[in-house]
């Protein structure tokens, strides 16, 4: 079953960023907002909207917002 648009963004809304944390495309250090993205490493490409099952998951990664869209617009085409 796929994952409405409001639970993956409830999912995502937990995930804090820590002093850490820097966008996995870029490596700009994070701060405030962040996307994150899931890594399926089947296909090798991230996903915003929970498509990846379980099993071939490598987890959430954050992402700046600008990297966020051209990433995610990458997996879908």
């Amino acid at each position: 079953m796929k994952a409405t648009k409001e639970q993956v963004l409830a999912q995502q809304s937990k995930m804090q960023l820590d002093e850490y944390d820097v966008c996995a495309c870029c490596g700009k250090k994070l701060k405030g907002k962040a996307a994150w993205l899931e890594l399926s490493f089947i296909t090798n490409q991230y996903y915003i909207d929970n498509v990846v099952p379980s099993h071939e998951s490598q987890g959430y990664f954050p992402f700046g917002l600008t990297c966020a869209k051209k990433v995610a617009l990458a997996s879908y085409q």
